[in-house]
């Protein structure tokens, strides 16, 4: 489980030009934390899925209907 804690502040350029000062390395932190999550996930027997290729007929919204696919429906 991640988690996060926070204070409350304005959003703006001074706000940020002191987070960057001050704790340079926080979005380290929030890699290092992902990929802790990742590893657990894998060592648990999880594996990765690749995105199926578009182009093998799958349809999408914008894509026409055939007749073919419609009259099939």
């Amino acid at each position: 489980m991640a988690n996060i804690r926070a204070i409350r502040q304005r959003a703006s350029d001074s706000a940020f030009l002191h987070a960057a000062i001050t704790r340079p390395l926080s979005t380290h932190g929030v890699t290092l934390g992902i990929h802790w999550e990742a590893l657990k996930l894998w060592l648990k027997g999880a594996g990765y899925r690749s995105r199926p290729d578009p182009t093998q007929g799958q349809a999408t919204p914008a894509a026409p209907i055939s007749e073919t696919t419609y009259n099939e429906i």
